[in-house]
């Protein structure tokens, strides 16, 4: 069974959405964004576990998750083995969390125990009591972390399906009305269709792979070519008013038969089988210089009867959407948009149409790269895409520097998101394809490479589901934090450790680093470090001094709250700081009054930098980090209590 890192987040969702390895999961998740690969639910569930449905067999799950809508998806056995464990896992951890909230319900304050992981309560924490309102938002963001997290893998799965991934081997239709034919075809074809012509040759080509090519398609398709058969073309027969010339009837209405016979030809000339390599034929095949651009990998075919002309028009969309005698036909052009289409490299085939088909920055071979796509690259890779930002934000205020760096790295994700995409992903979903369709031929078109689906889904569009999922688990976490309550005793030996998040400490956290680092950052004490006026012992001295101050400052921040130590902390803070104020205001001075060039060069420097506040008066807050109080603030607070 495919594993991958992003799978540990769909099954976590799929599968036990409740669970305590929320956690690793995002840890991990944080190093892929991509879902191809590995398996995705296709449903939520909620509906049936609300009203206590399960399905305890396979049979039984079987029945539950197959559409009894006009659409049917088939499922992979590795996909159905898969779906069916995660979904028992799911069940039986929801009737753990049912028992254990029932339990927590009837039970009294006294009895919720610190620790009870029988009654998901982890060691060290105990349930709020059931009026708490922060008890109650934490309930109200679990539910709305559950449904981020189940809402985006059943995205993943989806997805995957759009795709035709190996795991569903076809989308039948048999059960589709013309009403649903209708309106699939409207939504997946022509609102993304660029012209009405498109579809009508999309339409003709499907046909004709289906009839060309029937041999190499499983049983389960042979439905399809009755309606193959029962396609309506116009007539053609001798015109009423002169019997001598022959004119086609209906033809506004229906396409030529002789259009239908150019798709054949061109299915039997460039041994065409499925819709990638018809895509690029599609693509190429009104283009000026067509047939050196199809050239083929077997070469192709000479056809012994004439060629067919290239068909100049068709029908109106509105007479291949409406006509009920079109109806055989839409039901051809959808079942071909859901069931011919297979993720393989249609450019070993056809060499010199990739630049004609794929991107200016798809990731192909070079081998197969010409001067027209190569001069698009370029011109397309002269700007940085914040410069391009930048002049189509024209007449506005210039962009900072830090959001244009942040607009270019996040281009250059996407542009990495898309080349594995492109690659690894459909590389690795070819393998498995292949090794599905040998296993079980009755269910899968043909074998495929890799290179090239056109119905893949964009790569940032499965970023953005992904980090939705990612959301939802950091939700999730919070809302866990909201129902419990830490134990005296836990927070208590917590007080000594230091607390981090996902392996860094935060950034409001005094540690000795953090108090170099704001000495460090001095302007004054930064130039006397730098400079060549001052010795490297003098450098070394002073370098000591700060972290001698920092290690004072740690101490009196982490012990702030012990009241016996804290006047004593101050005290050695305040000596510390005395000796290294009296060092740098000496070298100071030094340079001020030197004779030498390299005083003179830094004197200058010196008197553009701010006066130097001495750090013994500078002010600091109960953690022993920079604030806005006054020093005598701090001093009137501490005072000794008058006797």
């Amino acid at each position: 069974m495919r594993r991958s890192v992003s799978s540990t987040v769909a099954k976590a969702a799929a599968a036990n959405p409740h669970g305590s390895g929320h956690s690793c999961a995002v840890e991990n998740a944080m190093r892929t964004v991509t879902s191809r690969g590995q398996f995705s639910p296709l449903h939520l569930f909620q509906g049936s576990l609300r009203r206590g449905e399960k399905a305890t067999t396979l049979e039984e799950f079987t029945n539950m998750i197959t559409n009894p809508g006009p659409l049917r998806v088939t499922f992979s056995a590795d996909y159905l083995d898969w779906y069916f464990r995660a979904y028992q896992d799911k069940v039986a951890y929801k009737e753990k969390r049912d028992k254990a909230a029932a339990k927590l319900e009837g039970a009294r304050a006294s009895a919720l125990m610190v620790g009870a992981p029988e009654l998901g309560v982890p060691a060290g924490m105990f349930m709020r009591p059931p009026n708490s309102c922060a008890r109650k938002e934490g309930v109200a963001l679990k539910e709305r972390a559950l449904q981020m997290i189940e809402e985006g893998t059943v995205s993943q799965g989806k997805m995957d399906c759009f795709e035709r991934q190996p795991q569903f081997p076809a989308i039948h239709i048999d059960k589709c009305t013309d009403y649903h034919v209708r309106e699939l075809v409207q939504q997946l074809i022509v609102d993304a269709a660029m012209s009405a012509d498109e579809v009508w040759e999309k339409a003709l080509m499907y046909a004709a792979i289906l009839k060309e090519r029937h041999a190499h398609y499983p049983s389960s398709f042979s439905y399809i070519q009755t309606h193959v058969s029962e396609i309506v073309f116009a007539t053609e027969g001798p015109d009423p008013q002169d019997p001598k010339i022959t004119r086609l009837f209906n033809e506004d209405k229906f396409p030529s038969k002789a259009a239908f016979n150019y798709f054949i030809q061109n299915v039997k000339r460039y041994h065409i089988e499925n819709a990638v390599e018809a895509h690029v034929f599609l693509t190429c095949h009104r283009l000026p210089d067509a047939d050196r651009i199809l050239f083929s990998e077997p070469p192709p075919k000479e056809l012994s009867e004439a060629a067919v002309a290239l068909p100049t028009s068709y029908p109106s969309l509105e007479a291949l959407l409406e006509n009920d005698g079109n109806a055989a036909l839409l039901r051809v052009l959808l079942f071909g948009e859901l069931n011919t289409v297979v993720t393989q490299d249609p450019f070993v085939k056809f060499p010199t149409a990739a630049p004609f088909v794929q991107r200016p920055h798809a990731n192909t071979d070079t081998s197969n790269q010409s001067t027209a796509k190569t001069q698009t690259h370029s011109v397309l890779s002269g700007k940085l895409t914040s410069e391009l930002v930048a002049d189509a934000r024209k007449g506005f205020a210039a962009l900072p520097q830090n959001i244009k760096a942040s607009i270019d790295g996040r281009a250059n994700d996407i542009a990495r998101l898309q080349r594995t995409h492109s690659s690894s992903d459909l590389q690795f979903g070819a393998k498995e394809l292949m090794k599905a369709s040998d296993a079980n031929p009755a269910e899968y078109a043909l074998n495929g490479g890799t290179g090239l689906n056109p119905r893949a889904v964009r790569a940032e569009i499965r970023d953005e589901v992904t980090r939705s999922v990612l959301k939802g688990i950091q939700l999730y976490e919070v809302a866990k934090e909201k129902q419990l309550r830490r134990g005296y005793d836990e927070v208590r030996a917590m007080a000594s450790t230091h607390v981090t998040q996902r392996n860094r400490l935060p950034e409001s956290s005094p540690t000795i680093p953090r108090f170099v680092a704001l000495i460090h950052r001095d302007p004054t004490f930064s130039m006397l470090l730098s400079s060549a006026a001052v010795d490297s012992a003098t450098k070394s001295k002073l370098d000591s001094l700060s972290r001698q101050v920092a290690r004072c400052l740690f101490t009196f921040s982490m012990e702030y709250h012990v009241e016996s130590l804290r006047r004593v902390n101050r005290q050695k803070f305040l000596v510390a700081a005395a000796v290294l104020d009296e060092m740098i205001q000496s070298e100071v001075q030094t340079i001020l009054t030197g004779s030498s060039t390299l005083h003179t060069a830094s004197a200058v420097v010196l008197r553009q930098l701010p006066t130097f506040a001495p750090f013994t008066k500078r002010m600091i807050s109960e953690s022993g980090l920079p604030s806005e109080a006054r020093f005598e603030d701090f001093m009137r607070w501490m005072k000794p209590l008058q006797k």
